[in-house]
């Protein structure tokens, strides 16, 4: 899952946040995020909807990722699970 670094975009109706699952390659796509400072975390089981809960969002954000993102940028980034 990928959110923002800023916690006032942690509204249910923000565009700046986003989920996705592996493919059997392992890897995912998030697609269509604003630019900005975001974390990503890759996680055993999500629940839908979950992704939007501030609460969450403040457990995962300190073993999160920081990425950067621009205009029409995109990023390739490795993830180990986080438990």
């Amino acid at each position: 899952m990928v959110f923002p670094d800023d916690r006032e975009r942690w509204t249910s109706y923000s565009l700046a946040i986003g989920s996705g699952r592996p493919n059997q390659a392992g890897t995912f796509r998030i697609g269509n995020l604003p630019p900005g400072d975001y974390r990503i975390i890759a996680v055993p089981y999500l629940e839908e909807g979950s992704e939007r809960d501030p609460e969450l969002l403040e457990r995962f954000r300190g073993r999160a990722e920081r990425i950067t993102l621009g205009d029409g940028s995109t990023a390739t980034i490795g993830l180990r699970l986080v438990e």
